[in-house]
């Protein structure tokens, strides 16, 4: 039984390596590529303000089809006469619904706004989001369903936070009805972002597996995690870029604004708040990031 032992350990742990790789390739994608949804209905459940109506705001509803015949639904929240269109891009595993409070801000002071669910979102259909590389597609369709219901008066702006800023900058990239972008904490490559979050969050230490994880999530997926990329992106942008970004942000280090804004050549500006996480800018900042915000917006309207 004795000189039976190495050869049972050595099958035990071979059985441990496979069962972990297929834990891994059976669960990376998902974690990656899946997030949970987050829903106005459920928000409301929990007491929160999750519709235009609770802000007192109008709103149309507004849908268009994507190049692979999804359905994206969100809210367009009309202003007449305008100073131009602000489109919002939510992070990821959030909602339109997200937006509804920087739509307030700017229905108020002249704009209307767009706030649509992106892919595997919200209401919108959907089972993988691709942190750009379909959705810069997605939303440039957004722009067209705009148009066709003749509803782009004044200059078009996108602002995202998060994932939603990453894919903002990259619909920018190759949109030139797009006239401005507002970049809250983007990352500055998927691969980069991916890597970390499993580090951070899932506690995935070793690298390879980290790897196995992205390799999978690229099978899945059907997309290179190398294309995403907003630092390559805002290279052939010429619109003006604002980027904001908390200098206390763990899930996305301030340094990945600074990358963005020192590689374009666009007119830029950098706002970056002491005391600010990811997704509280604006609650730490306060007036100074609503000024940041209006006098950006009101700079492309005069330019219009």
């Amino acid at each position: 039984m004795s000189s039976m032992l190495p050869a049972i350990l050595a099958a035990a742990f071979l059985i441990f390596i496979v069962g972990i790789y297929t834990l891994i390739s059976a669960m990376g994608p998902i974690m990656l590529l899946h997030p949970q949804r987050s829903t106005p209905q459920e928000l409301k459940r929990t007491g929160e303000d999750a519709y235009p109506e609770d802000y007192s705001l109008p709103y149309e509803l507004l849908s268009t089809r994507t190049s692979d015949g999804l359905t994206l639904r969100g809210w367009l929240i009309p202003r007449n006469p305008n100073r131009g269109t602000v489109m919002y891009l939510h992070g990821v595993g959030d909602c339109k619904s997200q937006g509804l409070r920087v739509a307030k801000l700017l229905s108020d002071n002249g704009y209307q706004v767009v706030l649509m669910d992106s892919r595997a979102h919200g209401e919108s259909d959907g089972d993988f989001c691709t942190y750009g590389y379909l959705e810069k597609d997605d939303f440039r369709k957004v722009i067209d369903e705009l148009e066709r219901r003749g509803r782009m008066n004044g200059p078009l702006a996108l602002m995202g936070i998060s994932m939603g800023a990453a894919i903002a900058l990259q619909t920018a990239a190759l949109e030139p009805r797009v006239r401005g972008v507002i970049s809250e904490a983007s990352f500055v490559d998927l691969k980069t972002a991916l890597l970390e979050y499993q580090y951070q969050y899932v506690r995935l230490r070793s690298r390879l597996l980290r790897w196995i994880v992205i390799r999978r999530a690229e099978q899945v997926g059907r997309f290179r995690i190398s294309d995403v990329s907003p630092l390559r992106a805002v290279e052939t942008i010429r619109a003006p870029l604002l980027f904001i970004h908390g200098l206390e942000d763990r899930r996305v280090a301030h340094e990945e604004s600074e990358q963005l804004f020192a590689n374009c050549e666009c007119p830029k500006e950098l706002f970056l708040v002491p005391g600010a996480h990811h997704t509280d800018v604006w609650k730490v900042a306060g007036k100074e990031y609503e000024e940041k915000l209006l006098e950006f917006l009101e700079r492309l309207s005069d330019h219009a």
